[in-house]
């Protein structure tokens, strides 16, 4: 990367949110600044996109998220202030994400018009805002270079049932069993032919050396004279 390069990373006016994939170190980086400075120009493509989704299927026109949906194409084509943005934003995705519910069973339209939505944000603290509520509603993504699915807020593996701290309870929890059995399974303390964690003996207050050191010496066979 060249000099010229590194400094227009490091000093815009705000830099795009980013992690770390765990597994192979690719830079994951869920939204991108827009290079077309006219919000109407992201405007006529998201009402281009909504378009599409509702002329794919039978159209109900007396379907209530039908109707919702030709509202927004219809506030799209009027123009949305840049100042408005952050306010819209939220109900126009759960509009879209209710939608699809129910007429796809998907998210990828929802995912790609809230980035169409965040390229119409030209001044840099309305970017920040939209791009930190987009990773709110999607938090996942997918490692380009290995595919693993990544979590954007903890850096961890996606945990699709569980907050991220409730999953790093989870990882601390497995990784001490881990450990316990892992130094019981040394000191000879795991009966070997049970593979059950119930079945790990434990001892209480200071270890007997000489009586962990007997059973993980093996028996000697004496033969009678």
């Amino acid at each position: 990367m060249s000099v010229v390069e590194l400094y227009d990373k490091y000093n815009m006016p705000y830099r795009s949110y980013a992690r770390t994939c765990l597994y192979c170190d690719l830079e994951l980086i869920p939204c991108t600044r827009a290079t077309i400075t006219s919000s109407q120009h992201y405007n006529n493509s998201i009402c281009t996109y909504l378009n599409t989704i509702i002329s794919s299927g039978p159209k109900h026109i007396t379907d209530k998220e039908y109707l919702t949906i030709t509202e927004w194409i219809g506030l799209f084509k009027q123009g949305i202030h840049e100042v408005r943005l952050v306010n819209v934003y939220k109900l126009f995705i759960k509009d879209i994400i209710q939608f699809e519910m129910h007429h796809y069973n998907t998210n990828q339209h929802s995912y790609q018009l809230s980035l169409l939505f965040l390229k119409a944000a030209i001044h840099p603290d309305i970017w920040k805002q939209l791009q930190l509520i987009h990773i709110s509603f999607f938090p996942n993504m997918n490692c380009s270079n290995c595919q693993s699915s990544i979590c954007l807020h903890c850096g961890y593996d996606s945990h699709q049932s569980l907050t991220c701290e409730d999953n790093m309870k989870h990882l601390v929890m497995n990784t001490n069993l881990n450990t316990f059995v892992g130094v019981a399974g040394l000191l000879g303390l795991i009966d070997q032919s049970l593979t059950d964690h119930t079945n790990i003996q434990t001892e209480i207050g200071v270890p007997d050396m000489n009586n962990i050191q007997q059973r993980i010496r093996p028996t000697r066979q004496i033969t009678p004279t």
